[in-house]
């Protein structure tokens, strides 16, 4: 039991290392005034805005983000484009923005793809290796792979296999994408029993 409950405190500790590189910025200013919804004046609202508060940030994009409806009623709202002041109950700006940048290093165990362990290969049989790691980690915003393996054994196939094929795909293990340091991002609930799904499928 004791051992038991030692290991689920390591690994509530590596799924919450997995998440260091998002912050939360509450009511988010411009300046001295409010940061308003809109990147510039009615345009690029939403979105376009957050991402642009997050790279001025240091981040590489918002995650997430909440809308303060007439927040200019109380404070002035300014744009981050044109640097527009708004100061009515119509101004809008963001109750919290959450910014994210990729970790130095991270490394995933048993990767997923929407809930499916990712395939050794990129396409059924094509593609293995390499190019599969380096898809799975440009989706999280790498330029490539440093290292990666695979597992010992096969698991059943996500995708249509060919009706010729006598083989099932192998799913990876383990993948590092390119950068200096190392974050692991562990993922407890797959097993290999579990489909894999190619990147390519």
């Amino acid at each position: 039991m004791r051992h038991l409950f030692a290991f689920a405190c390591l690994l509530f500790a590596l799924i919450g290392t997995a998440h260091a590189d998002e912050k939360a910025f509450q009511n988010p200013l411009n300046g001295k005034n409010r940061l308003d919804y809109c990147y510039s004046w009615q345009t690029g609202c939403g979105h376009e805005a957050a991402d642009a508060f997050c790279a001025g940030k240091g981040f590489q994009n918002a995650t997430s983000f909440q809308i303060a409806k007439g927040a200019g009623l109380l404070t002035p709202t300014r744009t981050l484009g044109d640097g527009s002041v708004c100061d009515g109950p119509t101004c809008d700006s963001f109750g919290t923005i959450t910014c994210y940048k990729p970790g130095a290093g991270d490394v995933y165990i048993e990767p997923k793809v929407k809930g499916v362990r990712v395939d050794w290969c990129f396409a059924w049989q094509k593609g293995c290796g390499q190019k599969a790691a380096d898809a799975f980690c440009q989706s999280k915003g790498y330029a490539a792979a440093a290292k990666f393996s695979k597992a010992k054994s096969s698991a059943r196939p996500a995708c249509s296999a060919p009706a010729s094929s006598a083989t099932t795909p192998i799913a990876m293990v383990s993948l590092r994408c390119s950068a200096p340091n190392s974050v692991r991002h562990p993922d407890p609930a797959s097993t290999l029993s579990r489909p894999v799904v190619a990147i390519g499928c």
